[in-house]
């Protein structure tokens, strides 16, 4: 939702859905709330671009409750709920304890990937839930675990790379002991699925700030697991007649530098347009990439 730019009035109408969503949800005696992004968005005074609902109903008490759903991952406690031909994700609250689900809030807080995106807030009561100083970490324009960082990334190594997202896309600093973590439990996105990272990736390249994104990755030990066709681009010599620059990787990082909200296809196009020169390196009269 970063930097997301969405028409005031599909803005306007999502909020009003999400509204009736928590009401419901109250209605029948239930906890209900917006959670994570959109209300870091909020108090950024951001107009979010989606709204996510977090409660104590059960998927199953979800599914009865709307006419509409989708389990797109009931197991982990989300639900797609439709309204008005928009998804909705409504999620119970999570205890920690592998799909087990909470009945508190706090609890919930302490399982989420960042302090940032650990804030909850009441549309109806118009209140605020602030369990681990988010709000302040949103002033101090930092990205931090709530929790342990260690338990943080094993539970879901993804995070990793979520950090470099939001760290790209809002210009927030990764707190040190959280980015102390990330290098030492890089190795674990590796056990991601390729579609997860991906879905990360795509939102990191079209973003304010792919050249950050990427920045940071190589930083933190990341950009070696997720793209070696980049990382072998180090050292690789061009001429420096023609660049004078430095190597390829440098004159990528160059070139990713003028990107901000690409579209895909040239975002990527930009980041791999010279990914065979490693493969086809030759010294004769001077380097060249005959093929690359």
């Amino acid at each position: 939702a970063e930097g997301n730019v969405i028409a005031p009035s599909l803005m306007d109408r999502k909020k009003r859905l999400a509204l009736g969503i928590v009401r419901i949800l109250k209605k029948n005696n239930f906890q209900a709330y917006f959670a994570g992004g959109c209300v870091r968005d909020m108090v950024m005074k951001k107009a979010p671009a989606d709204y996510d609902v977090s409660t104590d109903a059960t998927p199953r008490q979800i599914r009865r409750l709307f006419k509409k759903t989708v389990s797109v991952g009931a197991s982990f406690g989300t639900v797609l709920v439709i309204m008005d031909g928009i998804p909705f994700q409504v999620t119970t609250f999570r205890s920690g304890r592998g799909n087990d689900f909470s009945r508190d809030p706090k609890t919930d807080a302490a399982n989420r990937d960042f302090t940032i995106n650990s804030l909850f807030y009441d549309p109806i009561g118009k209140k605020l839930y602030d369990f681990f100083n988010g709000r302040a970490d949103i002033k101090k324009r930092l990205i931090r675990c709530g929790d342990s960082p260690q338990r943080c990334f094993r539970q879901d190594p993804l995070r990793l790379l979520r950090a470099v997202r939001i760290s790209s896309a809002l210009g927030f600093r990764i707190e040190d002991k959280t980015s102390r973590a990330m290098r030492r439990l890089k190795d674990g996105i590796s056990n991601i699925s390729a579609e997860r990272v991906r879905d990360e990736m795509v939102r990191i390249m079209t973003g304010n700030n792919p050249y950050a994104g990427l920045k940071l990755m190589d930083e933190l030990g990341l950009l070696a697991n997720i793209m070696p066709e980049i990382e072998v681009l180090k050292g690789v010599r061009q001429p420096p007649r023609f660049h004078p620059e430095g190597d390829v990787f440098t004159h990528t990082m160059l070139l990713m530098k003028q990107l901000k909200k690409a579209d895909l296809v040239l975002a990527f196009a930009c980041l791999l347009h010279d990914a065979g020169k490693p493969a086809t390196y030759k010294k004769t009269d001077r380097i060249r990439f005959h093929g690359h």
